[in-house]
């Protein structure tokens, strides 16, 4: 990867709920524009196939890396993570694990993202509204600097809130709340 080039991440599983398929198409329309991004795509599903297949052309700039045991390198080397989720997250691992590396988050007004996604750590954008992802991402790639704001601020937020010594504290506390 040269190091002008964006990288945008995702992560999870490939299917409609997710919305990979939503990023997909982002992707497309950012890559016809010119801009030099790669678009990592991380995880397996029922979409893999269609997706790749469609990406053909595109290939150089859209890869699909399948289930990896080497996310926290592959996010470390990205610029964006984005999460255009249609359903309701419980709770959004991939979005603490790219805050915990620095990495702004870009993802859907939905389930418990926005605990963990806010105006100084990403940004939010309403579900199924391409038009405001693809806004988004050129506009975070544009801002060097605004991303590394996020980032830094993300990160402060992850070990704030999601230290182990905090966790096991909270979970000692429920089960003897419990008892």
């Amino acid at each position: 990867i040269k190091d002008t080039t964006n990288v945008v991440t995702f992560i999870g599983q490939l299917i409609y709920e997710k919305g990979a398929d939503l990023l997909f198409d982002c992707a497309v329309s950012i890559l016809r524009e010119g801009l030099d991004v790669l678009f990592l795509f991380i995880g397996d599903g029922v979409l893999h196939n269609e997706l790749k297949h469609k990406a053909k052309s595109l290939s150089k700039n859209i890869r699909f890396l399948g289930v990896r045991n080497d996310v926290d390198k592959l996010l470390k080397s990205s610029d964006l993570l984005v999460l255009p989720s249609r359903w309701g997250e419980a709770f959004g691992l991939a979005i603490a694990e790219a805050m915990a590396c620095e990495i702004p988050v870009i993802a859907t007004k939905v389930g418990a993202i926005p605990e963990l996604v806010n105006d100084e750590t990403g940004i939010l954008v309403p579900v199924e509204d391409v038009f405001s992802l693809k806004n988004s991402i050129t506009f975070l790639l544009s801002q060097p600097e605004k991303r590394k704001l996020l980032g830094q601020t993300g990160r402060e937020r992850a070990l704030r809130l999601f230290n182990i010594e905090k966790m096991v504290k909270k979970t000692i506390s429920l089960y003897l709340e419990l008892l």
